[in-house]
């Protein structure tokens, strides 16, 4: 049979691609069809990462890859894996539709090799049409595992375009000693070394020159050496015949220190360099090869350059200082940063070498980019470009390291200073680890007072008050095998403790043994140094209520399941674990309660657990993988993958690096390190909730055990968070820096709704009964309002009308509570034993306004929206016209009496009428007016913080801690430790005292705030009382969530530049900023003037200067148009 091949000119290919052709970015890339779920591992062949790639089950693969609109790819290219090139493709069939169904033949290949590892192979479309749909069906050799790295497709001029009269040099390949290490690596990543070379060549030329018919040097023949030596690389001779040598050695030793794609991406540096040499022009009457001499300078300055400009010299090699003439990388670096004037520079540069003559760097720069463009003036301001460029660098790599973990932890049941714990996990991860000091149970599982540990627990705590759930832990002991948590717990000292978001590190004295905790989403790694002694053990606690434990010596692993919760979890709830050791048993039992079972590898009882020992040498250390799923054993072996090959230390820098990814969408830059310290410290609180609560199958596709009806069930699932406090500010701040995990967690939402009939209120992993409100309305509609929301929005909205009009049958705080009553009435009476019936009201006004929001976007029913329009009017009916604050109301429409406006609990939620007198948030103006007007309204304000800390804790019959941390703060009634009062400071905006805000603001942040063990003034909760701060050190904060706009503060810090998951930065600058310098004096957006009180969602999401002018002095004037107040459903139109 005659094979059919397209007419396609294959394009050898690899890393200037991006910097020629337009990369076109897919909506999706999807396994099964498109539309389908995408998974993990798919996206892995998108994520412009050659570190990473999908490895299938058999021999052969289907990949879609969708656009939102049409496209037409010019060229597309494959780029093989880091592993045994038996698994690369070998033929392929590429495909193209408009409507998913039908499709036509694109290109066919077959017998394609690589030539390396992470070899990027482009492959020209021969005639290219707009189509929204690709599919590539790939196979590669019979009983392998087809593996890939990456899929691209690109518009406009192919790689090549200019060369295809390009002859190719002739390459002479020799191994002198193909038995040394360095030549094993070699050919182990390099299958083809002339094919390999040859391309490059093509590569060099195409940065030098600007098409085939231009280029000066016509090399023929390239003989290249490998060979064990003490150098690296040097080249000889001129066209037509060079030769160039690499060093296995230095290949070995690149190896030694680093892993395959390093080696491969130096091997491929140096040989940009050398065969620079090869075509590049020779400069006249300026020295010669001799440092000190322009010429040296500009042979190994644009020798560097190139190699720089093709993507092989890592960026950290950048540094200030040196001088131009210096050659090879501080010369390099200075050219290739010229491109930005002239993105032909290099070319010209090298051109000018056969232009003028003599030549001379000043000469070539005057000639390229004109007079008055002295090489000193462009190094000068290339040396403040590096400067700041190092500066920034820093600041980002080292972001993680400014956290403390600890900040929040010296907390009691009677006085909450967070009420946190070190969570030692990954941002939003499904696990978390920490230093277990309470007892098996205590909610304060460790607290920074406690002087002993009694084991690492994997927690999936969000808080003390709810407690934890699928927990486990781990414990080195020596010298005496002790198993409960009284006897094993060691003495430890903070001095000896290491806390950081990706690391952990703790010496327990008694022991005498070091104990590090890496962790990744589902796993984590463990390193134990232990001392000289053959009683070294480890003990494993799969805690009480029902436990499953299984010594497998064979394999050195522990397998086990725990049920210990908290409540939540239907019946059939597990957590299972795997945990696998580097050092063989040379003792295993489990035990029950405590009692050691001799001889016994299984047992499931109330309360078991497991211990393993062996001898060790001081100093020795033995690692531990541990990995978990709620779904099965199988799944958490497949979530170990998480960990693989890598070892400790790779995984401790794999989580360094996600966590200064994730926390340097805010780059702060500020000469108080210590306010740094917090905002980093509270930014990382902000990404911990809601956790993920889904795993990955061996598709890669997402999938959860439901919390909800105890189904494994396809999709996203995240929870351990409590609505009643992080609609505010913590769902806001995700929607707008992080929206793409926004997106999953708004999916999970739906599945929720789908798989209980409810939105959560407080989810931990199931409903909780836990505070008040209907709050799952704020945060479903604040997603959808901001285009987040990719999900079934009709669906969620059902979910939405369900909640507002019905309460859970089991769990009385999920849905609405009291709906009956607040429907007809308009309000949930005081007086018809359902607790706190003010704060209730309140709330249910503003999450009807929400629906309505929402509602309008989906064009419901006009009439649907009118109901829900005039609910959220239903705040009025509470407020009292006398004391001008809210008020809980009787059934018969008579407020309740007696009144006290201090009284804590009662008609309200962990608050006072003082408190809950603000929750408007959808309508302050509508406040503004039932109190009288602006100047009554910012009395009032004011009143909070001038009335002393007086209370009423007789509903409560003590002083519960919220209460304690209002009084010890010397802030009046103003009780920043727990939500309810937190956005009332912004509303002085609405009343056209934006400086009071700003004032009061700082007062906040300064005295509440500090990234210490005591550094929080009431409970965190989840992230929304970091998030407050560190939306209110940028300057804005959403005290409406659904409405597209953030009510302005103050900005904290010099400078804060966010960068948006769209590209896109908001550059907010206060160069003035200081401890006196607290009020705004004025301030441009965009360069223009701006005394509007509130910013734009879009102005920020399109990207935005914002520049601030500080004084110590309030400017009284600014801010106080009617027309600068922030929105009100007052004010709509």
């Amino acid at each position: 049979m005659r094979k059919v091949i397209f007419s396609v000119l294959i394009l050898l290919f690899s890393g200037m691609l991006m910097a020629q052709s337009p990369k076109l970015t897919p909506k999706g890339v999807y396994d099964i069809a498109p539309g389908s779920l995408s998974s993990t591992d798919v996206k892995k062949l998108w994520d412009n990462s050659p570190k990473t790639w999908l490895q299938t089950s058999a021999n052969r693969m289907n990949v879609w890859v969708e656009y939102a609109t049409p496209v037409t790819a010019t060229y597309y290219t494959l780029t093989s894996s880091g592993i045994d090139k038996a698994n690369d493709p070998q033929l392929w069939t590429l495909k193209a539709s408009n409507d998913g169904r039908k499709w036509v033949n694109l290109d066919k290949r077959s017998g394609f090799k690589f030539y390396s590892r992470f070899h990027e192979a482009a492959f020209e479309i021969s005639k290219p049409a707009a189509y929204r749909f690709f599919k590539l069906e790939l196979q590669s050799a019979p009983k392998t595992k087809l593996t890939l790295g990456e899929i691209s497709f690109f518009e406009g001029k192919t790689p090549k375009a200019n060369w295809a009269g390009f002859i190719y040099p002739k390459v002479n390949y020799t191994d002198k000693d193909s038995k040394v290490t360095g030549s094993k690596i070699y050919h182990r990543l390099i299958h083809n070394p002339a094919a390999f070379i040859a391309d490059h060549a093509q590569k060099v030329v195409s940065i030098l020159y600007w098409t085939d018919k231009d280029h000066k040097k016509d090399i023929r023949t390239i003989n290249y050496e490998l060979r064990p030596d003490n150098g690296i690389s040097a080249k000889g001779g001129d066209a037509p015949l060079i030769e160039i040598f690499y060093s296995a050695d230095w290949v070995e030793k690149t190896a030694t220190n680093k892993g395959d794609f390093d080696v491969l991406y130096e091997t491929r540096g140096v040989l940009y360099h050398e065969l620079t040499h090869g075509y590049q022009l020779e400069p006249k009457g300026c020295g010669s090869y001799r440092r000190g001499d322009e010429f040296f300078a500009f042979i190994e300055g644009v020798a560097d350059a190139v190699r720089y400009e093709a993507g092989f010299f890592p960026v950290t090699n950048r540094r200030p200082g040196g001088n131009w003439m210096d050659g090879y990388q501080t010369t390099g670096f200075f050219l290739q940063w010229l491109t930005n004037k002239d993105a032909d520079f290099i070319r010209k540069f090298n051109k000018s070498a056969g232009e003028l003559n003599p030549w001379s760097f000043d000469a070539a720069m005057k000639h390229i980019l004109g007079e008055g463009n002295t090489t000193q003036k462009l190094w000068d301001e290339y040396q403040e470009f590096v400067k700041k460029d190092v500066a920034e660098r820093t600041k980002r790599n080292g972001l993680a390291d400014l956290v403390n973990p600890l900040m929040g932890t010296d907390s009691k049941i009677s006085l909450s200073n967070g009420n946190t714990y070190p969570a030692i996990a990954l941002p939003w991860g499904m696990n978390f680890w920490m230093p277990q000091t309470g007892k098996m149970g205590n909610g304060w599982a460790y607290t920074y007072s406690s002087d002993k540990i009694r084991g690492f627990k994997q927690t999936h705590q969000p808080s003390p008050w709810i407690n934890d759930y699928g927990q486990f832990s781990i414990m080195p002991v020596t010298r005496e095998l002790k198993i409960d948590e009284d006897s094993r717990a060691s003495w430890f000292s903070h001095k000896a403790e290491k806390a950081h978001p990706y690391y952990y590190s703790v010496y327990l004295s008694e022991h005498d043994v070091v104990t590090e905790i890496a962790p990744t989403e589902r796993c984590a790694y463990f390193r134990f140094t232990f001392p000289q002694t053959d009683k070294s053990y480890v003990v494993i606690d799969a805690f009480d209520r029902g436990s499953y434990i299984k010594i497998i010596p064979s394999e050195n692993k522990i397998i086990g399941y725990t049920t210990r919760n908290s409540g939540g979890v239907p019946k059939n709830f597990k957590n299972y674990f795997v945990i696998v050791f580097d050092k063989p048993f040379t003792y295993h039992n489990t035990w029950s309660g405590k009692e050691v079972k001799e001889g016994v590898l299984e047992l499931t009882d109330n309360h078991v657990g497991a211990a393993i020992g062996f001898a060790t040498k001081r100093g020795e250390k033995v690692t531990a993988k541990v990995s978990s799923s709620f779904i099965s054993f199988e799944q958490a072996e497949l979530n170990m993958k998480e960990i693989g090959s890598h070892t400790f230390d790779e995984v401790k820098q794999i989580g360094k690096d996600r966590w200064n990814e994730v926390l340097g969408s805010i780059l702060v830059e500020d000469d108080n390190i210590d306010k740094m310290r917090t905002f980093y410290s509270t930014l990382y609180r902000s990404v911990l909730f809601p956790r993920m609560f889904f795993e990955y199958d061996k598709q890669g596709k997402p999938y959860h055990y439901s919390p909800y009806n105890g189904e494994v069930l396809p999709g996203y699932m995240f929870t351990d968070t409590g609505f009643w406090d992080t609609f505010r500010c913590l769902f806001p701040f995700v929607n707008l820096v992080y929206p793409s995990m926004a997106e999953k967690m708004q999916e999970g939402l739906l599945n929720t709704y789908l798989e209980s009939g409810f939105f959560p209120e407080w989810a931990s992993p199931g409903h909780r009964g836990c505070m008040v409100g209907n709050n799952s309305a704020s945060v479903v509609a604040d997603a959808f309002l901001k285009g987040i929301t990719k999900s079934d929005a009709t669906k969620m909205y059902e979910g939405l009308l369900v909640g507002a009009n019905s309460v859970h049958p089991r769990v009385s705080s999920t849905g609405r509570l009291g709906f009956q009553h607040y429907n007809e009435k308009g309000y949930v009476p005081y007086d018809v034993k359902i607790n706190e019936s003010a704060a209730r009201t309140l709330e249910y006004a503003y999450d009807d306004w929400c629906i309505y929001q929402m509602g309008k976007k989906l064009n419901r029913p006009q009439a649907e929206l009118d109901l829900y329009k005039s609910r959220s009017l239903n705040y009025k009916n509470l407020f009292d016209p006398e004391t001008k604050l809210m008020r809980g109301k009787n059934a018969d429409g008579t407020f309740q009496s007696p009144f006290n406006p201090f009284k804590w609990g009662d008609a309200f939620t962990e608050g006072n009428s003082w408190h809950y007198t603000w929750s408007v948030f959808h309508d302050v103006q509508g406040l503004i007016n039932l109190m009288g007007g602006e100047k009554t309204f910012v009395s009032m304000l004011d009143s909070v913080f001038n009335l002393p800390p007086v209370y009423d804790e007789s509903y409560y019959g003590g002083v519960i801690h919220e209460i304690r941390e209002m009084e010890i703060m010397n802030m009046g009634n103003y009780a920043h430790g727990n939500q309810p009062i937190q956005h009332m400071i912004y509303l002085y905006n609405y009343a056209g005292a934006p400086y009071k805000a700003q004032y009061w603001l700082r007062e906040v942040m300064d005295r509440l705030y500090f990234a210490t063990p005591d550094g929080y003034c009431g409970d965190e909760d989840n992230g929304q009382t970091s998030a407050w701060y560190v939306f209110s050190a940028m300057g804005f904060y959403p005290v409406c969530p659904g409405a597209d706009e953030y009510v302005l503060g103050a900005p904290l810090f010099k400078k804060v530049t966010l960068s948006l998951e769209n590209g896109k930065k908001v550059e907010i600058n206060a160069p003035e900023n200081s401890d006196r310098n607290r009020y705004i004096r004025e301030m441009k957006l965009n360069g223009e003037q701006y005394n509007k009180n509130y910013l734009k969602y879009n102005s920020l999401l399109e990207g935005a200067k914002i520049d601030f002018n500080m004084s110590a002095t309030p400017n009284t004037k600014r801010g106080t148009d009617k027309d600068a107040a922030p929105y009100s459903l007052s004010n709509e139109k």
